[in-house]
């Protein structure tokens, strides 16, 4: 079932890339942003649309599916549709814009999960930790949107797109991202701590998780940015936890008590794993290259300056450099 409900996942993200790129053409056009939709001739894009829901409905022939199921199916569609349709778009008004990505693409998948696999007939028989679980998924959600529409802020001012960060502009928006990075990890930190005193494997998820924190919170405070409240420095706290770690010991939990899932939670290991750590190791292996070849350069500017200076040449009076100097002693 699970297996099913991934599929049904990755088909709703595909449609939703798909519809927000395709009303996107004309606006990233003139941008000047990249959009992968407008060099697909109609054929294409057709294909690809039909791929995708069909990678998003089938699974629910076969997965426990009622009334509500529809209805928040229906009510991802609507948000896709109102967020990036010209009708109006959506897309275009502040704070409406960042709850409707909020809703398609974080809430109203969590809300399904927690449906489809409690059980649960009604939001009306939620616990408090199924509240709090949604309401950080939310925070999650609001704080993404915000960071991602604060990098693409550039391209928006030139489609004349008015955002959140644009109209509060970095400061601010950086004090807003810390306190829902803040909320965010209070509520997912009462959620562990409610589901400790009954589930054992809870106790493991937020040991980890505020291990995590901490180690990642030392790391930051190293960050180039003096400031000690800035999008840069905070942004990309939690993507590890979510991206790698979480994924990792939520199959590794299900393969305890299913042993043949272990053939994904090895699958899941060989590929991504390796992947994650090969882009980190590229990052930090590019920037120790860059910063010795920058040390390089600069003892080697050194080493000939003084070398011209044995021959009493003073570059710097000359305001020159080494390669002009020779070419104009030469031409003359």
């Amino acid at each position: 079932m699970l297996i099913l409900f991934a599929i049904s996942a990755v088909g709703f993200a595909a449609l939703g890339y798909l519809i927000n790129e395709t009303f996107d053409v004309e606006q990233d056009t003139i941008a000047g942003k990249q959009n992968q939709i407008a060099s697909l001739t109609y054929p294409v894009r057709a294909i690809i649309y039909l791929s995708a829901a069909f990678l998003a409905f089938v699974p629910w022939c076969w997965l426990p599916a009622n009334k509500m199921t529809w209805w928040l199916i229906m009510g991802e569609l609507t948000c896709l549709f109102a967020y990036s349709a010209p009708l109006p778009r959506l897309k275009n008004i502040p704070i409406v814009a960042e709850f409707l990505d909020m809703a398609y693409a974080y809430l109203i998948p969590a809300i399904l999960s927690l449906h489809t696999f409690s059980g649960i007939g009604s939001p009306h028989s939620y616990q408090i930790w199924q509240w709090l679980l949604l309401v950080g998924v939310a925070l999650t959600g609001l704080r993404n949107i915000l960071i991602h529409r604060f990098i693409d802020g550039e391209y928006d001012l030139k489609s004349n797109l008015l955002t959140v960060p644009i109209h509060l502009g970095e400061a601010k928006t950086s004090k807003l991202i810390v306190i829902l990075l803040l909320a965010e990890i209070a509520c997912f930190t009462i959620v562990w701590l409610i589901l400790s005193s009954s589930r054992v494997c809870a106790v493991t998820f937020g040991s980890v998780f505020i291990v995590f924190l901490f180690c990642r919170v030392l790391n930051r405070r190293k960050h180039a940015s003096r400031h000690l409240i800035s999008i840069e420095k905070w942004m990309h706290l939690l993507d590890p936890y979510y991206q790698m770690v979480f994924p990792l010991l939520m199959l590794l939990v299900i393969s305890l008590e299913q042993p043949w899932w272990t053939v994904y939670l090895l699958a899941h290991t060989g590929f991504f794993l390796p992947t994650y750590i090969m882009h980190k190791s590229y990052l930090v292996c590019r920037v120790y290259v860059v910063n010795t070849f920058i040390w390089f350069k600069i003892f080697v500017n050194i080493a000939i300056y003084f070398l011209f200076r044995v021959f009493g040449v003073d570059l710097r009076k000359e305001q020159t450099d080494a390669m002009g100097y020779l070419r104009a002693k030469f031409k003359g």
